[in-house]
């Protein structure tokens, strides 16, 4: 660091110093997104992978987080869990619902069923996109 009053010779110093070592350091390797998230489960933090949820069910200030090994109530609202998902592996099909892309079997004009055979509705502002070629 650098004390008051500075001297321009001073300055210009310091600030070389400082671009040989971004120069001279090491890079590090761009982190990957993580492939897994976080959310409160009763008074406990649970972790999910993005590949194992199937789809998400808003209900107030709780979301119903469908896995192939069962349903979990977390506290977060459906759109916080939105914006904390990838958007390129989920999509919002209803206001109630997030689905993963890879879980959808079939659509038709006003429902997706899942790979595990559950129904889900698509609301009136989504239909007419295409969620399975994406």
């Amino acid at each position: 660091y650098l004390l008051k009053p500075v001297s321009a010779a001073r300055f210009a110093d310091a600030v070389d110093k400082v671009r040989r070592r971004l120069a001279t350091a090491p890079r590090s390797a761009p982190v990957p997104p993580p492939q897994d998230i976080v959310l409160k489960v009763g008074r406990a933090m649970q972790r999910f992978a993005h590949d194992r949820i199937l789809c998400c069910e808003g209900q107030g200030n709780y979301v119903l987080v469908r896995t192939a090994s069962g349903d979990t109530l977390a506290t977060i609202t459906l759109k916080a869990l939105r914006d904390a998902l990838p958007g390129d592996q989920f999509v919002q099909v209803h206001k109630s619902y997030i689905v993963r892309r890879e879980a959808i079997a079939a659509q038709d004009v006003r429902s997706l069923r899942l790979v595990d055979g559950t129904l889900i509705p698509i609301g009136k502002t989504y239909r007419g996109a295409d969620f399975l070629t994406g």
